[in-house]
């Protein structure tokens, strides 16, 4: 192999390198509580990705995900595929287990104990809840 030849390798394995994202030891890793449905979630990395499962819900939440059909809400995956998307933000699919849909959405920290949940269904039925920080 040639100088130029090991140069250009280096120099393309640095960009592979830094356009990988950070995911473990991400900020945002750690138990979170949604205030309307007191469904507690874990976000953690999942491949090279994050995702957010159930741990807990209230008995109103869990009967809610029942009657839309969805079924046991405890161990469901709520966020998935969830990547850096710039500064103290994520992007990828949320799940509405009371209506049994999932939809393209972003998570945004606001703080240390904060967190900004938001999903569009069809890019018109939009909604963002503010969790916190559990534990």
């Amino acid at each position: 192999m040639t100088k130029t030849s090991l140069t250009a390798a280096a120099f393309f394995a640095a960009i592979a390198l830094a356009a990988s994202p950070a995911i473990a030891g991400a900020p945002i890793e750690g138990n979170w509580t949604n205030p309307s449905e007191n469904i507690v979630v874990k976000i953690a990395p999942c491949g090279a990705a994050l995702c957010g499962h159930a741990i807990s819900a209230s008995a109103r939440a869990k009967g809610k995900a029942m009657n839309s059909g969805f079924g046991n809400i405890l161990g469901a995956p709520l966020m998935k595929g969830m990547m850096p998307a710039g500064a103290a933000r994520w992007k990828g699919t949320v799940f509405v287990p009371d209506r049994n849909i999932h939809a393209p959405g972003t998570i945004q920290m606001i703080n240390a104990d904060r967190i900004k949940v938001s999903g569009c269904v069809w890019g018109l039925l939009c909604k963002a809840q503010v969790w916190k920080r559990v534990g």
